[in-house]
């Protein structure tokens, strides 16, 4: 069975595959994410779990994109909702108003008060937060005041602000990276207009004869080539069953200690 470390390791797996490849929640929550196949559609549930999971890591950014995927979700769901909405709002406060969004989250505020009218702890609780979200408003107009900007309408929600604020996101080198992983060419080729790919059967080896090896070159000095149709779809299925019982999860150096450990941020299987 998955264990708590399980789970969160597949949500940290999730975040970090949509910044790296630039896929929205949207994307996520449809299974529209990949063009060879749909996967199922993410329930308020799901998309709650993985918004409170990086609200209580203190990672506001995706908190917010998945708690909103989460209230969208639960107005396709019906009357059968997945997640406590009064939960979901509660959360929707703090995150909006952490990213910037005194209105929405006042929003989230009134929201919450009329799904708990009754409730008195609540009440009083909620109606404090609506006096410092006002006085947040407040603040906010003055400043767009002097800079001589128009003051947000009280009847229309402005955008929503939620800028990803992360230290080394901000560093050329781990934007190389990220694009690099998503396969964009992050420095000149200039020996791209000579590149080819061809057939080889390697000095006519008895096994390349009638199925050549198909050969992309990708660049010149130094030389990189790319082999293509290397084994077939069925021999891949074949490792992967072979495979599959044997994984465990990766580790890393303690550099303290010098043992193998496991790390929040490798959550990989090999």
């Amino acid at each position: 069975m998955p264990t708590t470390e399980d789970f969160e390791g597949v949500i940290d797996a999730i975040l970090r595959l949509q910044d790296t490849y630039e896929i929205s929640s949207g994307q996520f929550v449809d299974g529209s994410f990949s063009k060879a196949s749909n996967s199922p559609r993410m329930t308020a549930s799901d998309c709650f779990e993985i918004g409170r999971y990086a609200y209580e890591n203190g990672d506001k950014y995706h908190a917010l994109m998945w708690l909103m995927e989460s209230l969208a979700s639960l107005e396709l769901e019906g009357s059968k909702h997945s997640v406590d909405t009064i939960l979901l709002h509660d959360y929707l406060i703090y995150a909006a108003d952490d990213q910037g969004n005194p209105r929405h989250a006042l929003n989230h505020a009134k929201a919450l008060l009329q799904l708990s009218p009754t409730n008195q702890k609540t009440i009083s609780r909620i109606n404090n937060v609506i006096n410092w979200l006002n006085k947040e408003i407040l603040e906010d107009n003055e400043v767009l005041i002097s800079q001589g900007q128009p003051i947000p309408s009280q009847f229309a929600l402005p955008p929503v602000k939620n800028k990803r604020l992360m230290k080394r996101a901000t560093t050329q080198e781990f934007k190389n990276y990220e694009s690099l992983c998503r396969g964009e060419d992050v420095m000149p080729n200039p020996y791209k207009h000579t590149l080819t790919c061809y057939y080889s059967t390697v000095n006519n080896h008895p096994l390349l004869l009638l199925a050549p090896a198909k050969i992309e070159v990708l660049y010149k000095n130094p030389d990189l080539f790319l082999y293509h149709d290397v084994i077939s779809d069925a021999e891949i299925e074949i490792v992967k069953g072979l495979s599959t019982p044997l994984l465990k999860r990766a580790v890393v150096n303690d550099p303290k200690t010098g043992k193998l450990i496991t790390a929040h941020y490798r959550v990989s299987r090999r």
